[in-house]
Parts: C-alpha cells; sequence; structure tokens
C-alpha cells in the first residue's frame, strides 16, 4: 500500500498554481539546465502528489521537442519559453 504522503494532492489547474509563479521576460530562456525536472522529480517522491511528475515530463517532452537540433546532434539554449515555437541560440552549455 502507498502512502498518500504528508500533502494532500495539487489542483493541475492553471489558475491555481500561476498566481504564486512571476517570470521576467529576460528570465523566460532555457539553458538547458536538468535542475527543475530534478527537484520536480524530488517533490513528486516527497510528496506523492502527481502533479510534479506530470511538470517533470513536461518539461521533459519540451527540451526534446524544441531543444534538439535539426541533423539530432545535441541540444541547443532556447532564448523565449513563453514563444512557440521559441527562437534559439547558437550554443550547447556544458555545466
Amino acid at each position: 500500500m502507498t502512502s498518500a504522503g504528508p500533502f494532500p494532492s495539487s489542483s493541475n489547474s492553471k489558475t491555481a498554481w500561476k498566481k504564486d509563479y512571476i517570470v521576467k521576460p529576460l528570465d523566460a530562456h532555457n539553458l538547458q539546465r536538468p535542475e527543475t525536472v530534478e527537484s520536480l522529480f524530488m517533490m513528486y517522491r516527497i510528496t506523492n502528489d502527481p502533479i510534479y511528475r506530470e511538470w517533470g515530463w513536461k518539461i521533459f517532452k519540451a527540451f526534446q521537442k524544441y531543444g534538439i537540433l535539426e541533423d539530432g546532434q545535441g541540444y541547443t539554449s532556447l532564448d523565449n519559453v513563453n514563444a512557440v515555437p521559441p527562437s534559439r541560440r547558437d550554443n550547447m552549455e556544458s555545466f
């Protein structure tokens, strides 16, 4: 039997969580760093709330969809994640 976790499950409603996040225009870029997805995975493990796993999966799929190069030989950073499709930077970070 799995535990429901110490916290109640979150709502998947955008209005329920969007009011808590402010992304400034100059911060709406993606440098292909995995820390956010890793953090969401840890939140899922701690709370057992499936919303964190769903958010992490959506971010991962967006990395694949928008960051991969045309020849499939790597990934690039993105200038504005709020634009679809996002404009790409001509670099691949190596943290």
